[in-house]
């Protein structure tokens, strides 16, 4: 897969439609683009996108911004009175940090979601904010 710079364009066919794929570098891009194209659709793990289509080649929307590669989205932070977890990580990671930085009922709850595959794609911002609130980490 082509390492995407910030801002940049790819069209990919895809059963003879093309996909615009957006990958910003930084939050202010994104929310440049979203201010541009407000009906863009935010990827990141792609679990609840890709979720029950089961087909060979999956029906994406016709522009896709990808955040995987926005660094402020991927940290985790710990102070002594918060945890901040940016919205890209993913379940795996956050799962796998131990309980010195997160508390181990978190880790336990982590653990006991889908299968390890799922837990390395799915992030923590997009188990929160789908629209139909079906996925479980809440």
């Amino acid at each position: 897969m082509p390492v995407l710079h910030s801002g940049e364009l790819v069209e990919m066919p895809v059963d003879s439609n093309l996909i615009n794929i957006f990958s910003p570098q930084t939050l202010g891009d994104l929310l440049a683009l979203k201010k541009q194209k407000p009906d863009i659709q935010v990827f990141a793990g792609g679990t609840y996108v890709l979720h029950g289509q089961g087909t060979k080649f999956p029906r994406l929307p016709g522009s896709i911004v990808s955040i995987s590669q926005i660094e402020e989205l991927s940290r985790i932070h710990r102070t002594e009175r918060y945890l901040e977890l940016g919205s890209c990580v993913t379940l795996s990671k956050i799962g796998g940090i131990g309980g010195s930085i997160v508390p181990s009922i978190l880790i336990q709850a982590i653990e006991g979601i889908a299968s390890p595959p799922v837990r390395n794609l799915a992030t923590f911002g997009g188990n929160i904010c789908v629209q139909d609130r079906r996925l479980s980490t809440y």
